[in-house]
């Protein structure tokens, strides 16, 4: 992936959902209007990036260089700005206002990582909202007044601990630090949101359904009123209440009838819900009825979940299939294309063809088609298996990618940065010094050099031994 690949997805489909995207130059890019829910930056430069109007729900800056980014008027409910630079005190006043959870730099990309494996994974929320320094280019916050103005101050800090928390999947200190900013300011949207979101990773769906009701009482915009009623049929779907969570669908729809662009997302947001609850004839159904009211080029998306989801019910020769309808029909937009060719390639690593799936990926690279976005596709494969089964189920993955792109160095570097990460993780300080030195082999971007160099420093901060006393 590049920076020009960016811009080109931008310009022709106006959305990056879900995109891992990282190490990238994307200073003055415009993200206006830009649908971005759920995308991962990181280590990136944005410097004057324009994000005006864009959808910024749940999506997450890590180590990102925002130097006068403009933010206004984007939707930035559930967004992290984790570690960034450039950011001023009013910036991030206003990110906070809008719902984003704003954490300042620490001394180092590793900090977080260290701590883990310092200290038990219960704790790491709490010892990071203490522990991390400011970086000296961040203006110091103003003193807060000591009376009159501390019930504002908390809700605050209980926020951005409960979204900090939730977003870590430590629910256990996520809830009471919710539940207390609700029971500060019951009135406060934002709170009542994330408690909400809350209980409902934890499965306690009614009490989920409770606080989301209370947000749709406040009257919320159109974008969050349809976020929050997807959610609640959400909940009757997964308490095996189906027929309410289709009232509920159907409701919207009809409220939102002239939008063919809500209609569009709230069908395809209702097939994937009948998908994950293994509905898979209702998810068809609704994948089907996809294809009818749906622009050409928007098939081949739809073929490629319809793949998915008969390779999870375990019909591989269906979701071949639907994957080589995906391949076939792509129009204007290639990202389908690309994130099938990868989806049966996978499949014939899972069956036991790892040779000839990473042939067939080679030769269309060679045929034309884009390495960066290929590289994504796979990765975001592989984040994916890594967060539902952790290292020992994704690694093979990195492994295959790193044979894919073993003439591509700067994709190399970015797998090195992954395995020292993970590395990390599991405390094995030298293997991930190893490999740091090697994005140090391999990288030209100053920013990721910089941040292997750091990370390196960081090891050997950690492994020096204890002055004598």
């Amino acid at each position: 992936m590049n920076r020009k690949a960016i811009i080109d997805e931008i310009a022709q489909n106006k959305t990056l959902k879900r995109w891992e995207i990282r190490d990238l130059n994307l200073s003055e890019v415009d993200f206006s209007g830009v649908d971005c829910t759920g995308t991962a930056f990181a280590g990136c430069a944005m410097r004057e990036a324009r994000f005006a109007g864009a959808v910024l729900a749940e999506t997450r800056f890590s180590d990102c260089h925002l130097d006068r980014a403009v933010f206004r008027g984007a939707s930035l409910r559930g967004a992290v700005f984790d570690g960034c630079r450039g950011l001023t005190a009013e910036n991030v006043n206003f990110l906070r206002d809008q719902g984003a959870t704003v954490t300042e730099p620490s001394r180092s990309p590793l900090t977080y990582a260290m701590v883990a494996v310092a200290i038990m994974a219960a704790l790491v929320v709490g010892y990071l909202m203490i522990g991390a320094e400011p970086d000296p280019g961040m203006p110091a916050p103003e003193a807060e007044p000591t009376s009159g103005a501390e019930a504002p101050k908390d809700l605050s800090a209980l926020l951005t601990e409960g979204i900090e928390a939730l977003a870590a999947r430590d629910y256990g200190n996520a809830l009471p630090s919710l539940e207390r900013a609700v029971s500060i300011a019951p009135d406060n949207t934002e709170a009542q949101y994330q408690l909400a979101r809350c209980l409902l990773e934890m499965e306690r769906y009614d009490d989920a359904r409770e606080h989301f009701e209370i947000v749709l009482s406040k009257n919320p915009a159109m974008n969050e009123d349809v976020a929050v009623r997807q959610f609640i049929a959400e909940t009757y779907q997964r308490t095996g209440r189906a027929a309410d969570a289709d009232k509920v669908y159907h409701a919207v729809e009809e409220k939102y009838a002239g939008n063919a662009a809500i209609v569009y997302g709230l069908v395809l947001n209702h097939a994937h819900l009948r998908w994950k609850t293994k509905d898979y004839d209702g998810a068809h159904e609704l994948l089907d009825r996809l294809l009818k009211i749906g622009e050409r080029d928007q098939h081949s998306g739809v073929h490629l979940v319809k793949g998915l989801v008969y390779k999870d019910e375990g019909k591989r020769d269906l979701a071949r299939e639907a994957f080589r309808t995906a391949e076939r029909t792509a129009e204007g937009n290639l990202r389908p294309q690309y994130d099938a060719q990868v989806q049966l390639a996978i499949m014939d690593i899972e069956d036991g063809h790892e040779e000839t799936a990473l042939a067939e990926l080679k030769r269309a690279l060679a045929k034309g088609a884009d390495d960066g976005q290929v590289f994504n596709a796979f990765f975001q494969v592989y984040a994916e298996e890594f967060g539902q089964g952790g290292w020992d189920k994704a690694s093979p993955l990195l492994d295959s990618m790193q044979r894919m792109f073993d003439e591509k160095p700067r994709y190399l570097a970015t797998l090195h940065v992954e395995y020292g990460k993970r590395a990390m993780d599991r405390g094995m300080l030298d293997e991930a010094k190893r490999h740091f030195e090697r994005v140090q082999e391999l990288s030209k971007d100053p920013a990721q050099l910089a941040w292997a160099a750091e990370s390196i420093e960081e090891i050997l901060r950690t492994q020096a031994p204890a002055p004598l006393q």
